[in-house]
């Protein structure tokens, strides 16, 4: 495709003359078949194309490659919008093993942006991390679960819900013990622990009097914490 002919839609675009879908496609074809014309932006260039064209199917992989690459830049709010438009377009599919795959795999791609625009204990998050487990359980997918649990996991803790986060926290222990991923099991060790020490204001548990040794108050606290509670049992994790 020329730089004359992509220009040429977008002009069209811009003047309401929207082109075919068969154009759409057809052109969609071309940089499937030429990665390179596209660029850096290929992957949303792409999905768009391949969305005006009515082809959501195909179009589904490749927005959620453009939030993919848009979250690893840190441009977090333009993943969450190319996320969000796969998104949309599974809802638009029948409920197939294959789109629902798909479907997880947006909905654990979209939960990092999410926390990092949106914040961590917002419904939006919960609402995500929660359909994702679901669909780890439907389609029998436990090796994305992690990340699932961990997601819903960083919810609850700040909310404040701390029996759901222990509960999460006790389901990382055991998961991560069952895939045996280092990287997991020092996440899931860390999740426990925080879990055992989060809950209530330090202030309680320090005198008003306490000073440091210049004489002043210690710096308030940057989080929360609570007494800490041992595990009953001794044997493993």
């Amino acid at each position: 495709m020329s730089h004359e002919h992509e220009v040429g839609v977008k002009w069209n675009t811009t003047r309401g003359w929207r082109p075919s879908q068969r154009l759409h496609a057809r052109i969609a074809q071309v940089l499937e078949e030429r990665p390179t014309e596209a660029g850096e932006a290929g992957p949303e260039v792409l999905a768009q194309h391949l969305t005006n064209a009515g082809l959501a199917a195909r179009a589904i992989p490749y927005w959620r490659r453009a939030g993919e690459l848009a979250a690893r830049r840190s441009a977090n709010l333009e993943a969450v919008a190319h996320l969000s438009k796969g998104l949309e377009l599974v809802g638009t599919l029948p409920d197939e093993p294959k789109y629902l795959d798909e479907e997880l795999a947006l909905r654990i791609a979209i939960g990092g942006p999410l926390m990092a625009t949106r914040g961590y204990p917002v419904p939006e998050v919960e609402r995500t991390y929660s359909r994702a487990w679901a669909l780890c359980d439907q389609l029998g997918r436990s090796a994305e679960l992690f990340p699932v649990l961990r997601g819903l996991w960083n919810y609850h803790l700040l909310r404040g819900e701390l029996r759901q986060a222990h509960d999460l926290a006790q389901r990382l222990v055991v998961l991560a013990k069952e895939q045996g991923t280092p990287v997991h099991r020092a996440l899931a060790r860390r999740a426990r622990g925080t879990a055992f020490v989060f809950p209530r204001p330090v202030r309680r548990f320090m005198p008003t009097s306490t000073r440091n040794r210049a004489g002043q108050r210690p710096p308030e606290p940057l989080g929360t914490l609570v007494e800490p509670r041992l595990p009953t049992s001794t044997g493993g994790e």
